[in-house]
């Protein structure tokens, strides 16, 4: 399983026939509890809230997370393409951007004490996904992660709708720029968008948005 597993990382899985295997979902459900228990994976799974307490849906389809993107993108023999190209969207249909930010969140954990999560809604009539859900200082940011400079934000849209959050973090391939924006429902947020490399600092850059409202 381990050598599926970055094959696989980034996305939402389901345990019933991981990675195109034979193996049946109980028994994949254990193998990747054991690396996760290893820590070499987590099993992140979606909110389907937008208030407090902000706890997993273990029902839901969970996002797979390698241990580290290097690693994951050495496995899927796509690094020489990370290396000589430009624009990261162009590989791996822009999963290792979010897969990066995902790692720098994890690295965080030493002073945010809980783990990764996203948020979707999942419907026939209105199906959304939130990349990341930051939480600081008791509140959930939406957090979307674009491989290139652009990409609709349909999904944060629909969550700061509902959440009412008046500030949420889109990371880029662009410069940090901070914008009023108002979703479709005429709903006033402020978007911050951060380079990528950003992302180890967001709580320090949440300080200092917060500061800005002041």
């Amino acid at each position: 399983m381990i050598s599926l597993a970055p094959l696989e990382a980034g996305k939402r899985i389901v345990f019933e026939k991981f990675g195109n295997s034979n193996v049946r979902s109980r028994e994949m459900t254990e193998a990747l509890r054991t690396l996760e228990r290893a820590l070499l994976i987590e099993l992140v799974f979606p909110i389907t809230t937008w208030e407090a307490p902000f706890v997993a849906n273990q029902r839901k389809r969970p996002r797979l997370q390698f241990l580290d993107t290097g690693l994951m993108n050495h496995a899927c023999n796509i690094t020489s393409h990370l290396l000589h190209g430009t624009d990261i969207s162009a590989v791996a249909e822009g999963r290792t951007a979010e897969h990066i930010v995902g790692q720098e969140f994890a690295a965080l954990n030493s002073t945010t004490p809980r783990g990764l999560c996203f948020w979707v809604r999942e419907s026939s009539q209105s199906a959304a996904e939130v990349d990341y859900i930051f939480v600081h200082n008791g509140q959930a940011v939406p957090v979307e992660v674009k491989a290139g400079a652009s990409g609709a934000l349909r999904s944060l849209h629909q969550f700061v709708d509902n959440s009412g959050c008046p500030l949420a973090i889109r990371f880029w391939q662009g410069p940090l720029k901070i914008e009023e924006q108002k979703t479709p429902a005429a709903t006033r947020f402020k978007l911050a968008n951060l380079p990528h490399y950003l992302a180890g600092c967001l709580p320090q850059y949440l300080d200092w948005l917060h500061c800005l409202k002041k």
